[in-house]
């Protein structure tokens, strides 16, 4: 009987620090860095020579087509008018496309344009943040296969952001697989996808990097700041596959000071506190750039 009780007692000591950790993660705590604040971001309508321009996205899961703002504009009395639906189908227009509303938390902060300058393919930036729940940043690993993509390669690239210093970017090499026809595999002509990741303190192009440091700053710090997720994607030229690095050093320092201020006056919030009593993911507020469709209305209402 004693023997038997001493073969229990590791299993009791993991189970009482298990429950000693969830009782102590559902306290209610104080945390700083102002992860549900307002962003004080404005994505410029120039950078550089690249004219901006916003994408709205079809809502009917059976067209799901991406539409240029301007290709939706048409004079109305003299005034430009935007229009709201689908000039292919007829359904509604939305500034976030159905994948994101369906994979990513309500009132996920994303903002969005795409870029173009005469002579370059079009790049679309997309910068997505993180609030209190982290769920609104993922790895594009993950996505990028589940919609049907390949990965075709997988490297980091350095761009000079100035005379003496460069930002390390994570770079894929990616091909849009649409099934078989006639035997052979159809795949779309191959693009690059770009990204690196950023908060007040911290770059990187590693996700697993940014697990540790939210996970150090959470734990012993009580700091938790909203984390952004810059990504670039432009085609890649068969014809000259190396266009692209060229446009990417070319673009980057352009977009890069943006980031710099947005990640100076995100510090400026580091005192900001929050007070989290109850499930975190309730204290989700849109503070970005397009306000995201949920299934909750109620959500939707921002703070005066």
């Amino acid at each position: 009987m004693l023997a038997k009780a001493k073969k229990a007692v590791p299993g009791l000591i993991v189970l009482t620090m298990i429950m000693c950790a969830g009782f102590y993660l559902a306290r209610p705590r104080v945390i700083y860095g102002n992860p549900t604040g307002e962003i004080p971001l404005v994505m410029p309508s120039e950078l550089g020579g690249y004219k901006a321009q916003k994408i709205l996205f079809c809502m009917n899961d059976q067209c799901a087509r991406a539409h240029l703002e301007d290709d939706l504009t048409s004079i109305v009395d003299g005034l430009p008018v935007v229009a709201g639906t689908c000039p292919v189908c007829g359904s509604e227009l939305s500034p976030i496309s159905i994948g994101e509303m369906n994979l990513l938390p309500d009132n996920t902060p994303i903002f969005r344009r795409q870029y173009s300058r005469p002579g370059r393919p079009p790049i679309l930036v997309t910068i997505v943040f993180s609030g209190i729940e982290r769920r609104s940043i993922h790895r594009p690993q993950i996505c990028i296969v589940s919609q049907g993509s390949r990965i075709l390669n997988e490297y980091p690239h350095y761009v000079k952001t100035g005379a003496d210093s460069e930002l390390k970017i994570r770079v894929l090499d990616i091909q849009q697989v649409y099934g078989e026809a006639g035997g052979q595999t159809t795949a779309s002509e191959p693009y690059i996808y770009a990204y690196w990741l950023f908060n007040p303190e911290r770059e990187t192009d590693s996700h697993w990097e940014r697990f540790l440091y939210m996970a150090i700053d959470n734990s012993f710090r009580d700091y938790r700041p909203r984390w952004g997720y810059v990504s670039l994607s432009l085609p890649r030229s068969q014809s000259n596959p190396d266009a692209w690095k060229r446009q990417l050093d070319e673009f980057v320092p352009f977009l890069y000071p943006v980031v710099s201020e947005l990640r100076e006056e995100l510090d400026k919030q580091r005192g900001i506190t929050t007070v989290i009593e109850t499930s975190s993911s309730e204290m989700n507020i849109n503070q970005g750039d397009v306000e995201a469709k949920t299934r909750n209305p109620r959500q939707n209402v921002q703070e005066p």
